[in-house]
């Protein structure tokens, strides 16, 4: 039975962030093999990413913060369950978790946003 991945990325749909998704994506379809099934939530139609391991789910109306809170609170558990589909990891690629589920191997990259007033000091 293959370790199960999912991937929340709703935001992850311009610049830095969606770069990273895609760069994730190009290396899970190049490198993953049989030992690895991985789930990608997204907001945008990636379906050429897809492969045997790597499924794309999009998820239609999770842009908005409001909608993309309760995904993260609801949605994503209720899609497993509905699904039959457990994961071993979950990966954030943005920044929130996911609340709902219990006991779970959750890794939650951060990503900072520069508002372009901030002073830096170099």
């Amino acid at each position: 039975m293959p370790k199960v991945i999912f991937v929340n990325a709703m935001v992850a749909t311009e610049g830095g962030m969606l770069s990273i998704l895609i760069q994730f994506l190009e290396n899970a379809k190049k490198y993953l093999d049989n030992t690895y099934r991985c789930y990608v939530f997204t907001s945008l139609d990636l379906s050429r990413y897809s492969s045997k391991n790597i499924t794309i789910v999009k998820i239609n109306n999770a842009k908005k913060r409001t909608d993309r809170l309760i995904w993260d609170m609801y949605g994503l558990k209720n899609w497993s369950v509905k699904n039959n589909v457990k994961h071993d990891i979950i990966l954030s690629l943005q920044n929130t978790g996911v609340k709902s589920f219990n006991s779970i191997k959750e890794m939650l990259l951060k990503f900072p946003r520069f508002d372009g007033h901030t002073k830096w000091l170099v």
